[in-house]
């Protein structure tokens, strides 16, 4: 269901969807309350809703079962600006994440289990100036390219209130991971142990091309660094999670 600019108050339930491919909703500028409910999807792949720019937007989401889906897609769900309430929904081996930005989302008896999406930020869930909350939620053998479970930007360190086992990121976050927020420069120089670098705590800053690439620029400067044997960074997530890039 495509609509625009019109005011929705829908009950929408009992769908199954097997060996297919659809969406539930898809909108744009709309001010609704909306009920999703009694959902089922097998090797399929399924959009739950795309919700952007919304005037007014509520969401219920009650009793979705999600499992073996034979394709990766961008996300399951997107939901912007949103009051987002999940009751009982299930995911396993769905190769895509729900994504919420700028929105309020509870989660009661969520399930997330055997996701991978390797290529993708949050193996569950991808939370972007979110305030969440979760209640009795189950995340088991997830994985990512950061953040396995749950990856998170723009916005505080959430609690993990749930149950995590066994989830994997490719690069950093094996439960939850976050954009990075805190940068040091570690240098070996030349006349020093090799086994005791030296950190130094420059600031520093970085431009983001529309490929995604990231310009990173030192803004101080020191003599000790124009003799040195290696540099490299250090970045910290929300969660103290270090990576580490050679240069």
């Amino acid at each position: 269901q495509d609509v625009d600019q019109v005011t929705l108050i829908p009950v929408i339930k009992n769908i199954s969807f097997d060996n297919s491919k659809g969406s539930i909703i898809k909108s744009k500028y709309v001010s609704y309350q909306v009920e999703i409910q009694d959902i089922t999807a097998k090797n399929s792949v399924v959009n739950i809703g795309t919700i952007t720019e919304p005037v007014i937007s509520n969401i219920t989401l009650n009793n979705i079962h999600l499992e073996d889906f034979i394709d990766t897609q961008e996300n399951l769900g997107l939901f912007q600006d949103t009051t987002a309430t999940l009751n009982s929904m299930y995911m396993r081996n769905v190769s895509a994440n729900l994504q919420f930005n700028g929105s309020e989302a509870t989660l009661k008896n969520f399930s997330c289990v055997n996701n991978s999406i390797p290529d993708y930020f949050g193996g569950c869930l991808q939370l972007s100036n979110t305030v969440i909350t979760m209640e009795n939620s189950t995340f088991i053998n997830n994985t990512a390219k950061v953040g396995g479970a749950i990856y998170t930007e723009k916005m505080k360190p959430i609690t993990l209130n749930g149950s995590f086992s066994g989830n994997s990121a490719i690069m950093y976050g094996k439960d939850i991971g976050s954009d990075a927020v805190n940068y040091k420069i570690v240098v070996t120089q030349s006349l020093s142990n090799e086994s005791n670098p030296i950190y130094y705590d420059y600031k520093m800053n970085y431009t983001v091309f529309e490929n995604g690439t990231k310009l990173w620029r030192f803004l101080d400067a020191s003599p000790a660094m124009l003799n040195v044997s290696s540099i490299y960074i250090v970045l910290s997530d929300e969660y103290s999670q270090d990576v580490v890039y050679d240069l």
